[in-house]
């Protein structure tokens, strides 16, 4: 199951997974759900971004965390949007279709080039 994309009023699907390296890096346990309905979702998570004044932010999160860890940048209590400022990359998007694929650098959480 892919991460959506939300730009100028349209969802896209993500080809990148944003949350990976945060996740690496911050030694989280993301476990699939057994009973989780979804079985195609085995990375255990998927997300929700949107591109907005230039930055890239996570909007939303369907996670299973294992052994009652959780995503210490995160504050569930207030919520969302955060800055997805560890990411650095290239963020590739696309419509179900396919067809037309968007590419864009993200640096820091900031768009920095768009092609």
């Amino acid at each position: 199951m892919k991460d959506r994309l939300h730009l100028d009023g349209q969802t896209f699907l993500l080809r990148c997974e944003p949350l990976n390296s945060y996740i690496r890096t911050h030694s989280i346990k993301v476990t699939r759900d057994l009973n989780d309905t979804v079985s195609c979702c085995w990375r255990g998570y998927t997300a929700d971004w949107q591109i907005a004044e230039d930055r890239l932010w996570l909007t939303g999160l369907r996670a299973v965390i294992k052994d009652n860890d959780i995503l210490p940048r995160f504050n569930f209590q207030t919520g969302f949007p955060v800055l997805a400022d560890w990411v650095s990359d290239e963020v590739v998007f696309y419509q179900r279709d396919e067809l037309f694929a968007i590419s864009c650098t993200v640096i820091n959480g900031t768009l920095i080039k768009n092609r």
